[in-house]
């Protein structure tokens, strides 16, 4: 963000009534963010006029993406966006979403100062899961593609988290790339 915008966050106390702050970061779930989501955005006055103000910077259109939560000693994520209509973004992001949260959650691992002990003792199925997120499969696809059931991946995906200490999926498959332990 330019430094003008920096300025002026921390002059009006922005912080307080940021949404990434005080609501995205309670879940994982990617929000919709900027000007152009606002219709569809459930905020308050402040929230709203600071989203608009926020779009002087360029970003019209874009998604949060939080990474640890707020309750976390080391909470946030990203904002990720541009110049876009809410339709134009929303195209970007179907086609390319899953890859940019992999990469945000490989980046993320990566900017982490303290890496937990892991267990790298993944047994082969639990890998090959986890390969099939790397690849950008649905669970549904990793099943049939192993002939088991979805219930079946749910429970590796699950022991992958446990052993790599991982909050999700997407967070397991990171560590499980960073530690060498599957292709990316």
């Amino acid at each position: 963000m330019p430094g003008w915008w920096q300025d002026q966050y921390r002059e009006e106390d922005f912080g307080s009534i940021d949404p990434f702050l005080t609501d995205v970061c309670r879940s994982f779930q990617p929000t919709w963010a900027g000007p152009a989501f606002l219709p569809e955005l459930s905020l308050g006055v402040r929230q709203r006029d600071f989203i608009q103000r926020g779009g002087a910077t360029g970003l019209r259109a874009g998604v949060t993406v939080p990474l640890a939560l707020r309750d976390q000693p080391e909470f946030g994520g990203w904002i990720l966006g541009g110049s876009f209509s809410a339709d134009e973004f929303r195209r970007l992001w179907a086609e390319r979403g899953e890859a940019v949260l992999t990469f945000l959650a490989i980046g993320f691992a990566r900017t982490r100062t303290i890496e937990p002990a892991v267990d790298r003792s993944l047994s082969p199925r639990e890998r090959e899961c986890l390969q099939g997120l790397a690849r950008g499969d649905q669970l549904k696809e990793i099943a049939s593609r192993l002939g088991v059931s979805y219930s079946t991946v749910e429970f590796h995906l699950r022991n992958a988290r446990r052993k790599l200490k991982a909050r999700t999926r997407e967070q397991a498959m990171a560590q499980a790339i960073l530690h060498g332990l599957i292709d990316p």
